[in-house]
């Protein structure tokens, strides 16, 4: 259904800006963040309060966050800078930041990192021609971000769409209703929603990160009233990554000319969009009228204008229409006028819009492979039609269309086909917020944890099978040391709040007598198992479900399956990630392991090849994988398949062994409240194999100190090119879904030859990375690879537990709120 709406695009929905987390702050006291319920509030009021506080918390701004992206992690470097705004004149600097989730503007041939904003760049006589790798585009029509009139009258033609309302209200399959606003900026159409349909669980995604805050310091001023069922999350620059599982929503709303900024790979961008919706879900999008814009752009002979913002500030734009006239170009001087200023300009801002007329909306949509609502209906609401922030003045239109069950059976997430199909497009969010990444988490803020924490650890008072020795070692009691200090500086005290539970003969009743206090949060830190066997490490989180405990990380389930690496690797294979050629040996107990060893070795010829590489097929802590594992004949086979079977391991699997490149993904976060991912981690074996040692990561790396392996392997961020870093993502989103992580996890992988990076030349060959394993609740210790691919973003150990925890509280309030509404919708 087509329809024209005269009001301006809602493009604040996706616009990112540069005020910081202390300047958003200073927004909220100085009420720039407006009540969206308040309908009587003036819009030019409202604006002009924000855009003067916005533009002026930047140059008063005295801790700055610059973000480096130069190694192919994110580093964060604080600095400090005090620059008044009595003293703006355009040789000045502007520390221009965010959270740690945005970077400062920068010119075009600085590189990232630096903190000098960009006052003013001349004439320019192609504005086709900027390059917007480094811009930060901020939304300058405030009358339209915060006008609750607005926000209302979108509200209520979504309601005048007869299926939408009634997918609101029922679904579209008798499951709990879900739905996403997509590029839902500060969240004043999400929380508005929430308000009048409490039923529904509500999701705002959007690229801005500050924006995302300023919609969760909202959803907090409301409470209960309104937002207590929406999750917000924040998505990220380089790949259109939607962090949802296939089939979740019933509806997805991409409205404030959301589409357009995706410029020409519209399509690829309603394909993730169809991915997450259910069959027979609607999508509604909302796009300025692309036809009209032309027309008025066409007969518009004037390309520049003027506008005054407040009593202080004003802009002049700069249009130009593409020659094919698919895109509009604009470009913002913002300048200060005020009577303590010298004209100012305080920024030199651009952005890009990718047009659409109704029949090229319909189009796009098709090519996604949604099929339109009543196409050739065209019909218009009367609203206050305003000048758009680009200074012209066109109709808006709005689309329908929905996910037909015919055309998208079950089928594996559209991104994992094999390595050689996959095909990932320039980023989608190019033209959105080119310098905000999201992909760098706020520290954890107190209000963001557990009342109460009892931590799980493993018992020191018996053996275990694993460690060096099957005992405890200094170390352990070190690392043990370090975690409960990393606590203790997040806010909690071993005298009050938090406690640790390692004696395993009496936990089940201590865990019992936890359940009278409802505060209390299970930290599962049992990596070792229950009684220290990791074959029980599933027995730990089976006991908290059982009492019904809330805790981190996986659950039983979850830990039973990737203890089994033949099942995970058969698994991954089946959906599409790539895996090491291997075949299994599964020995009976009263055959010597070495009877068939000659038709293992044929099926290594002949399938797998040599250099082969052996471990258990069952198993953690890396026991039974040494130098030895690499087998490179039938010889070193009996060798290492004795040695194995002499302390007990029978069942192993043989791969080919991938002499490339490791990686390690880490990511936490979960499917319904979405995903952070550490920058990748590369393995670095430099000092290993110049000690000609073999370099893989074993027994010795993480148990023996007296190891080289323990003391010369080190890790770095991975260089690595934006579509391999898409395609690890992509394959690590699939593997949590399937195998059910939660909270955090990691997953290894290598290349099977040289780097496998992206970067190879046409003449070199390629290496294919490959799954190694995958690691639910990964390794907790304070200078494991969670802790490093932390610090290669600027987090130390207590920001990387305290983003864990962050997760599970995310997680458990959401499963609290699902309960609520159950139980309200049972009421009722």
């Amino acid at each position: 259904m087509a329809h024209k709406v005269l009001a301006s695009a809602t493009d604040a929905s996706i616009a990112s800006a540069s005020a910081a987390t202390s300047s958003a702050r200073a927004v909220t006291k100085s009420s720039a963040i407006n009540n969206f319920s308040n309908e009587d509030s003036s819009a030019n009021n409202n604006y002009g309060g924000n855009a003067k506080n916005l533009i002026q918390s930047e140059a008063s701004l005295l801790g700055a966050t610059t973000i480096s992206n130069s190694t192919g992690g994110v580093g964060i470097k604080q600095h400090q800078s005090l620059i008044a705004a009595a003293k703006l004149t355009a040789t000045k600097n502007i520390v221009a930041s965010t959270t740690p989730a945005s970077r400062v503007s920068l010119t075009p041939n600085s590189s990232p990192g630096t903190s000098k904003a960009i006052l003013g760049r001349g004439r320019i006589s192609d504005l086709e021609s900027v390059d917007f790798g480094n811009e930060i585009e901020e939304e300058s029509d405030g009358s339209v971000t915060e006008d609750a009139k607005a926000t209302h009258k979108e509200v209520q033609f979504l309601e005048s769409l007869g299926e939408m309302k009634s997918i609101l209200r029922e679904g579209s399959g008798g499951q709990t209703t879900k739905a996403l606003d997509l590029c839902c900026g500060q969240g004043r159409r999400t929380l508005l929603l929430s308000k009048k349909y409490p039923g529904v669980h509500w999701y705002g995604h959007d690229q801005s990160a500050r924006l995302i805050s300023l919609a969760e310091h909202e959803q907090k001023q409301h409470g209960r009233q309104a937002g207590a069922n929406v999750v917000f999350t924040a998505g990220a620059t380089t790949q259109l990554q939607l962090p949802h599982a296939d089939a979740t929503f019933d509806a997805v709303l991409l409205l404030g000319n959301a589409l357009g900024r995706a410029g020409d790979d519209g399509a690829v961008f309603l394909h993730e969009v169809a991915r997450v919706l259910r069959p027979g879900g609607r999508v509604v999008v909302d796009a300025a009228d692309g036809a009209a814009a032309r027309a008025a752009l066409a007969l518009d002979k004037q390309s520049h204008t003027w506008q005054w913002i407040d009593d202080a500030y004003f802009v002049c734009r700069e249009r130009q229409l593409s020659a094919d006239g698919k895109r509009l170009t604009v470009r913002e001087l913002r300048t200060s006028a005020s009577s303590n200023s010298t004209g100012a300009v305080v920024r030199d801002q651009f952005y890009r819009l990718r047009l659409y007329a109704r029949d090229e909306l319909v189009a796009v949509l098709r090519e996604a492979g949604l099929d339109v609502v009543n196409p050739n209906e065209d019909s218009a609401i009367e609203t206050n039609p305003l000048d758009l922030h680009w200074g012209i003045s066109v109709p808006r239109i709005i689309v329908t269309a929905f996910k037909n069950p015919d055309k998208f059976p079950p089928t594996v997430h559209a991104a994992l086909r094999s390595a050689k199909d996959l095909q990932h497009p320039k980023s989608l969010f190019d033209n959105l917020h080119a310098t905000e990444s999201a992909a760098v988490p706020k520290k954890t803020h107190k209000d963001d944890l557990f009342e109460s924490l009892v931590v799980i650890l493993g018992d020191p008072s018996q053996p275990c099978v694993g460690k060096l020795n099957n005992t405890w070692n200094a170390e352990d009691f070190n690392t043990r040391e370090k975690l409960v200090n990393a606590l203790v500086e997040l806010g909690y005290s071993t005298e009050t709040n938090l406690s640790v539970l390692d004696s395993h003969e009496s936990l089940h009743e201590s865990l019992k007598r936890l359940t009278k206090k409802k505060q209390h949060f299970i930290f599962n830190l049992c990596d070792e198992g229950f009684d220290n066997e990791a074959l029980k490490e599933l027995h730990v989180p089976a006991i908290l479900e059982m009492i019904r405990l809330p805790y981190s990380g996986a659950g039983p389930n979850c830990l039973a399956y990737c203890y089994d690496k033949g099942l995970v690797n058969r698994t991954a294979d089946a959906l599409g990630v790539p895996t090491p050629r291997e075949t299994f040996f599964l020995s009976d107990v009263g055959t010597p392991a070495v009877a068939t060893l000659a038709k293992l070795d044929n099926v290594i010829q002949e399938q797998i090849k040599y250099p082969a590489f052996i471990k258990p097929i069952k198993g953690d802590n890396s026991l039974g994988i040494t130098p030895r594992s690499i087998v490179h004949n039938a010889r070193e086979l009996e060798s290492y398949m004795s040695e194995l079977h002499s302390i007990g391991i029978r069942d192993v699997v043989v791969q080919e062994y991938c002499q490339g490149t490791e990686y390690g993904v880490g990511m936490i976060g979960n499917l319904a409240t979405g995903f952070h991912f550490f920058p990748v981690l590369e393995v670095d074996y430099t000092k290993i194999v110049a000690r000609n040692l073999a370099p893989i990561l074993g027994f010795e790396s993480k148990w023996d100190p007296a190891s080289p392996y323990w003391s010369d392997i080190s890790y770095k961020p991975a260089t690595i090119t934006d579509k391999v870093k898409a395609d690890l993502h992509a394959w690590c989103i699939v593997l949590w879904e399937r195998f059910g992580c939660r909270d955090y996890a990691r997953f290894d992988f290598r290349s099977d030859y040289g780097r496998g990076d992206g970067f190879e030349k046409p003449s070199e060959r390629k290496g294919t990375i490959k799954l190694l394993e995958v690691n639910p609740n990964p390794g907790w210790c304070w200078d494991g690879k969670f802790s490093y691919m932390g610090k290669f973003e600027g987090l130390d150990y207590k920001d990387v537990l305290g983003l864990i925890l962050k997760a599970a509280r995310d997680r458990t309030t959401l499963d609290e709120k699902k309960e609520a509404a159950m139980s309200s919708q049972q009421q009722q």
